[in-house]
C-alpha cells in the first residue's frame, strides 16, 4: 500500500495489531523525515523548521484532544512504547490517537508529495 492510499487503517482492538499499526506509523514519520532533511520548504509558511518542532507542534496538538499524550513528549515516543507493548492503554483511546497520528502523518505526506 502507497502512503497516499489511505492515512491510517482502522487499529484494532488487539495490542499486537495496535503495535504492527504504530511500526507502520514510525515507518511513514521515519520517510517525511527523511524527505524533510534538515529544514526544506515542504512546510509552506513556516519557514526553516527541524522535524523535532514539526512533532512537538503536533504533539501539542494531540494533547487537546487526547489524555493518552499527556505523560508523553512527543508522537514518536508513544509509538515506540506501543510497538515494544509497554504502554498500558484504553484500546478505544489508543485507537482513535492512532488514527490521529496517522491522519497528521498523511497530511505532511501531501504536503512533500505537492499535493498542496
Amino acid at each position: 500500500m502507497s502512503t497516499m492510499e489511505s492515512p491510517v487503517a482502522s487499529v484494532p482492538a488487539d495490542p499486537l495489531l495496535a503495535a504492527l499499526t504504530a511500526t507502520r506509523l514510525l515507518g511513514r514519520w521515519s520517510l517525511v523525515c527523511q524527505r524533510h532533511g534538515g529544514g526544506c520548504s515542504c512546510c509552506p509558511g513556516l519557514g526553516d523548521i527541524d522535524m523535532e518542532e514539526v512533532e512537538r507542534l503536533i504533539s501539542l496538538d494531540l494533547r487537546k484532544r487526547h489524555l493518552l499524550m499527556q505523560d508523553h513528549e512527543g508522537f514518536a515516543e508513544l509509538l515506540k512504547q506501543c510497538v515494544s507493548r509497554s504502554l498500558q492503554a484504553d484500546q478505544p483511546a489508543l485507537t482513535a490517537l492512532l488514527e490521529d497520528i496517522g491522519r497528521g502523518i498523511h497530511e505532511l505526506e501531501k504536503v512533500q508529495s505537492g499535493l498542496y
